[in-house]
């Protein structure tokens, strides 16, 4: 244990907040980087660059922490990088024990042991009984909780209490409890907050999420299936805004809403998962979007609007996409332009059935190293390649009927 204590002494001052947060985290779990890094950057642990987007700075202290065997590594990305790690138990109990001895963080595994004595606590328990016993953390300043051996969130839990219990926080994550069937009242008295993740059966978010003026990232986890859930008009509002996780999928509310005079979020990175429909309507959101890296979306027919809903809106309208995940639910589009998307390096199309022969569009993307053409994606039996995928790395193929394919 002294040597591992050496090594962590040995950390520059910016990484030891980034290693003892691996505290919070259950033992021997993978942990996704994404979660990691949006953690790191909410609680301002990243340092800002000129040249690096802070996402990008973040995965630079990961893989410091990795060289340094502090970290490793568990799971690649398709397009290189890490997709997820975990620590080793004895590093997972030295940063567990150094986390409760410098205040960093206090990690309880059931809340009759609650303290207020550090501003980021870790609360592993069953949703019952935290919100049976409200605990309370007026100087917390992050509160995360992990449900105890994994359990589902089970029956809706009134929440409320959190806004009146906990005001200063900046990082709060809850995916482990199930909120209902609507938003607790008080989140938006949160205004500190930095980092909201939620988990319930809503239809809509509020329109007064929009006070949380500093929100970064915003994620939302549904349970029921096949809804959407519907984004208010002052979403466009929260210009700082990177990253934004709706599941199952999203919905923008634009009866009320004139796009064009709607403030641009030009922080935003990521958005998982809006339903799109009307190519205009599309095109108007993509525009209020123009730093954005990653996109995962879904087009369904759209009922009552004029031929050009049926076609793909021209994503070059997104100069800095890397990233895009596309499903279809519906019939055929009868457009597909990829064009000049020249820093994609990651395709991912579901149910699109097109022909073989349009994927030269894609083929000729400069920087394309991952394709995944995903069940019904695709129609026909014969591929012919020339001159294509010139980068391309990784490619699946998923329920096809292909008989011939050339190279």
């Amino acid at each position: 244990m002294h040597v591992l204590e050496l090594c962590y002494e040995q950390l520059p001052p910016y990484l030891k907040p980034c290693f003892l947060y691996f505290a919070a985290f259950p033992e021997g779990k993978e942990i996704p980087v994404w979660k990691l890094f949006r953690l790191w950057v909410a609680e301002g642990f990243v340092q800002k660059t000129e040249s690096q987007m802070l996402e990008d700075v973040a995965e630079g202290y990961l893989l410091d922490l990795i060289n340094r065997n502090l970290v490793i590594l568990a799971k690649r990305r398709s397009i290189g990088g890490v997709k997820a790690c975990f620590i080793h138990e004895l590093l997972w109990d030295l940063c567990r024990a150094k986390a409760k001895d410098e205040k960093f963080m206090l990690k309880i595994q059931h809340c009759d042991e609650f303290s207020t004595t550090c501003h980021r606590l870790c609360i592993c328990s069953s949703p019952e009984q935290f919100v049976m016993l409200r605990p309370s953390g007026p100087c917390v300043c992050c509160l995360l909780f992990f449900a105890s051996n994994d359990a589902s969130p089970g029956q809706p839990s009134d929440i409320s209490f959190i806004s009146q219990k906990f005001q200063l926080l900046r990082v709060l994550d809850l995916e482990g409890i199930n909120m209902g069937n609507s938003f607790p009242t008080g989140l938006e008295i949160l205004v500190l907050l930095r980092y909201l993740a939620v988990r319930g059966s809503v239809d809509f978010v509020p329109s007064l999420i929009s006070n949380l003026s500093k929100l970064e990232t915003f994620i939302l986890l549904g349970l029921k299936h096949d809804f959407d859930v519907a984004l208010p008009d002052t979403f466009w509002s929260m210009k700082r805004l990177r990253h934004v996780r709706v599941k199952n999928s999203a919905t923008f509310c634009l009866q009320n809403c004139e796009l064009e005079n709607s403030s641009q979020l030009d922080n935003m990175q990521t958005l998982s998962s809006p339903t799109l429909c009307c190519r205009k309507h599309t095109e108007k959101i993509l525009r209020r979007l123009p730093k954005l890296r990653k996109l995962k979306c879904i087009f369904r027919d759209s009922r009552g609007y004029s031929k050009e809903c049926d076609e793909v809106p021209a994503f070059e309208l997104l100069a800095y996409l890397e990233s895009l995940n596309i499903t279809v639910l519906g019939k055929k589009w009868s457009v597909c332009k990829f064009d000049f998307l020249y820093n994609l390096k990651k395709l991912t199309l579901s149910r699109f059935f097109l022909e073989w022969r349009e994927l030269s569009t894609i083929g000729r993307l400069p920087n394309l190293e991952v394709l995944k053409l995903l069940g019904g994606a695709l129609l026909g039996q014969e591929w012919n390649i020339r001159g294509e995928f010139l980068k391309l790395k990784y490619l699946k193929l998923e329920n096809f009927n292909i008989v011939q394919w050339s190279v």
